[in-house]
């Protein structure tokens, strides 16, 4: 079971400056290891957490964990490797189609902030094409044996009829595909689903890439100040259910330390993202220490949120289940999400596709003809408040039996 020293020793573990001291002094608390282990795998820190304890303090981790952590260390740098090369490989079959491409995230982000292909964890290969060529790319990474599935179920998209699809595309603007051999694929071509109001245009990304060197060659990449947006608004998307997200906003801005901060804010303003973007760095200076220009820290101030949310969003960050595991049951509507949205008009357009833009699980659960597309529109937001009064009542069991746990144990 999690304890406190679980989620401070990992907190601690992936600052860039580390306090040794206490380090040492959480290293001589009663660690479960295995449950450390969970926790950095699952949010994405692994190999910061090795790389910090086999270099500070090694010596007072037990042996079977130190080789445990060292296993999985070796088996996420073999795979960012091989992920590496996949990319490469791709991103030249589609240039040599005349296709413009990006990278993000993935090996290029690990570069990039981290130095290192070895000192980031990622799963998938994310890439970012022009809207107009989105159908060819989806056709050579099809010959390529990727096949493509929709979000939320694992159905294949060739299940859906063509209202349904055309409906998908507009909504996430992405395919997700997958190899048989396990190497996953998502195609872009733009930086978030439609419904976040604060995502920036493909004008803003297209207009200003850089060249990122990795497995002998250039690689094209967004530019540093849009992709610091960039994580932060992915980070909000997600409501900064993984540590590692803002460890990725802490390892770009210290590795980068002649970003143009006017152009950041520029980048946030223009996609109605300051709030998120001064909600990232406010987080990543919290938690992790993130040392800010004065300027900055100003801005942040003018488009400060409701610090309670900052507060909840710490607090549920390290605790237990695992994010994986308390993804599954959040609801559509994010308290974290509206509160990051700019104006009425934003939140209004914001809420009103989460509640009436139907997804995959809708498409999976429920077969209708186009004829009667119009209906999911009417089904999606009946399921939305069936899984809050689901979750309500989960939340009620859940208390019930703590209480009911807390009464035995007292009359002991």
């Amino acid at each position: 079971m999690q304890t406190r020293y679980e989620a401070e020793l990992l907190l601690h573990c992936v600052r860039a400056e580390i306090a040794e001291d206490r380090l040492r002094f959480l290293l001589h608390r009663e660690i479960d290891w295995p449950v450390l282990t969970r926790l950095a795998r699952e949010h994405g820190v692994l190999p910061t957490v090795y790389r910090a304890l086999e270099t500070h303090c090694k010596e007072l981790v037990p042996g079977p964990a130190m080789e445990e952590l060292q296993d999985q260390f070796h088996r996420n740098a073999l795979r960012n490797q091989i992920l590496a090369g996949e990319l490469v490989g791709l991103l030249d079959l589609l240039e040599g189609q005349g296709i413009r491409t990006v990278s993000f995230k993935g090996p290029t982000l690990a570069v990039v902030a981290f130095g290192s292909l070895s000192l980031r964890q990622f799963t998938d290969l994310d890439i970012l094409v022009q809207e107009k060529d989105r159908a060819a790319t989806l056709s050579l990474l099809q010959e390529r044996g990727f096949r493509s599935y929709y979000r939320g179920a694992g159905h294949p998209l060739s299940g859906l009829s063509p209202a349904q699809l055309g409906s998908y595309l507009r909504r996430y603007h992405e395919y997700e595909l997958v190899r048989d051999d396990g190497v996953q694929v998502d195609l872009h071509w733009q930086l978030a689903p439609a419904c976040f109001p604060f995502r920036p245009q493909p004008a803003s990304f297209w207009s200003g890439l850089c060249g990122i060197s990795m497995m002998g060659r250039e690689v094209p990449g967004l530019a540093d100040e849009l992709l610091l947006y960039f994580l932060t608004m992915h980070g909000a998307k997600e409501r900064w259910r993984k540590l590692g997200w803002i460890v990725d906003v802490d390892r770009l801005v210290r590795s980068h330390p002649e970003l143009d901060w006017g152009e950041v804010w520029d980048q946030a303003e223009r996609a109605r993202g300051t709030r998120v973007l001064g909600f990232g760095l406010g987080l990543s200076a919290a938690l992790l220490g993130t040392s800010l220009p004065g300027n900055v820290q100003r801005w942040m101030v003018t488009y400060r949120v409701n610090p309670r949310l900052a507060q909840r969003v710490s607090s549920a960050l390290l605790a237990d289940p695992s994010p994986g595991r308390d993804f599954a049951h959040c609801t559509p509507i994010s308290g974290v999400h509206f509160s990051l949205c700019l104006g009425f008009a934003d939140k209004a357009r914001y809420l009103s596709r989460r509640l009436f833009t139907p997804d995959g699980a809708e498409y999976a659960r429920v077969r209708l003809p186009d004829s009667l597309f119009f209906a999911y529109r009417l089904l999606r937001p009946l399921r939305i408040l069936a899984r809050c009064i689901r979750n309500a009542l989960r939340r009620g069991f859940g208390l019930t039996a703590r209480g009911k746990q807390a009464i035995l144990k007292g009359s002991h």
